[in-house]
């Protein structure tokens, strides 16, 4: 029994080396990967657009402003003579990562600009962005309310993703109003200015508005 034991030694030694080796080796194989990571944003709009009345209103000042010198009697916004006002206009801002489509559109309605022969007689200037449109160079209200609002309506188009709106010509602007005191050139007169304010005590006043809208919007 003690010869056999060296021997049974000697051969457990022998396996353990034999594993050793084995565990110290890496079999080779085949081996691919791939990966692919993806991330994105929401596309920036940030656009705004402003468009504010006030351009009438129930009282009117002396130029210094020390003196009312118009007063509506009622809730409702007037102009007379030696009245005027401005609107705000077209205010659009923004650099949306979109194309967009921009539509301006101006509607300008006059009723009641008319003597008691029923002549047209408006005697009211419209300046849109510095050039001026005087009522009495037309021969009806639809010739004046065209070109004011064709004046406004500039802006129809596409434009590419990253366009600076505030840039674009043409689309932020101001338009403002006035009725002078005294006509110069013969074609505003006292007589039929009278007229007008005779009218309207009358029940039938002659009404002048202007509605301005801005759309902005995203296209495929």
């Amino acid at each position: 029994m003690k010869h056999y034991i060296p021997r049974i030694l000697c051969i457990l030694l022998v396996m353990v080396m034999v594993s050793s080796i084995g565990v110290g080796f890496t079999y080779s194989k085949y081996v691919v990967d791939d990966r692919a990571d993806d991330t994105a944003r929401i596309t920036k709009f940030g656009v705004t657009t402003g468009v504010r009345a006030g351009a009438f209103s129930e009282t009117y000042t002396s130029p210094d402003g020390t003196v009312t010198t118009v007063d509506s009697l009622d809730t409702d916004k007037v102009l007379a003579p030696g009245t005027s006002g401005t609107f705000s206009g077209i205010n659009v801002q923004g650099t949306p990562e979109v194309t967009v489509r921009i539509t301006t559109t101006a509607d300008m309605e006059l009723t009641g600009w008319t003597t008691t022969g029923s002549d047209y007689y408006c005697p009211i200037i419209v300046t849109v962005n510095g050039t001026e449109y005087y009522g009495m160079d037309y021969a009806s209200m639809d010739a004046f309310e065209a070109d004011i609002e064709a004046a406004i309506t500039t802006v129809n188009a596409e434009y590419d993703a990253g366009t600076n709106l505030a840039n674009i010509p043409g689309l932020n602007g101001n338009y403002s109003w006035r009725w002078p005191f005294k006509g110069t050139d013969g074609k505003q007169t006292t007589e039929n200015d009278t007229l007008l304010g005779d009218r309207a005590a009358a029940g039938n006043a002659g009404t002048f508005s202007l509605t301005v809208t801005a759309k902005v919007e995203q296209i495929d």
